[in-house]
């Protein structure tokens, strides 16, 4: 009888301890994935030669796995030139690789670029393949 009882408990131990581990696993991975969720700001202000330029880029992430991209560009009072863009696509967040994908469908160069993405708090930073730093964007 002891034995069947043993039995019976151990197994519900090692049941009760695979339902917590994965249970707290997966809530991380969704958590950290719905954190991107939101609109983020990036603004630069650099200067070029003579002149100074202004950037700023708002990225909206959906829940629904779609975003948009709306950049402003002012070159100045030298080029007299304010430039505005727009594009849009979806998203994906590779968990693991702690990645960014996202896919461009509508706007100036179609396509899917994948970038390393670190989360710090409300600021979010993108690094392309090639090592180009995109942010910190601040989350809004």
């Amino acid at each position: 009888m002891k034995k069947i009882q043993l039995y019976l408990l151990t197994l519900l131990a090692v049941t009760l301890l695979n339902i917590c581990f994965t249970s707290c696993h997966d809530k991380k991975e969704i958590d950290y994935a719905n954190d991107i969720i939101g609109t983020w700001v990036w603004l630069d202000d650099e200067g070029y030669s003579t002149k100074r330029t202004y950037y700023s880029e708002t990225l909206i992430f959906n829940k629904d796995k779609t975003y948009k991209l709306l950049w402003v560009e002012d070159t100045g009072i030298f080029d007299h030139g304010v430039f505005t863009g727009e594009e849009s696509g979806t998203w994906s967040y590779d968990s693991k690789a702690h990645t960014l994908t996202m896919t461009t469908i509508i706007g100036e160069a179609p396509g899917t670029y994948t970038y390393d993405i670190i989360l710090q708090g409300e600021q979010m930073t993108l690094i392309e393949d090639d090592g180009d730093i995109n942010g910190p964007y601040i989350k809004q």
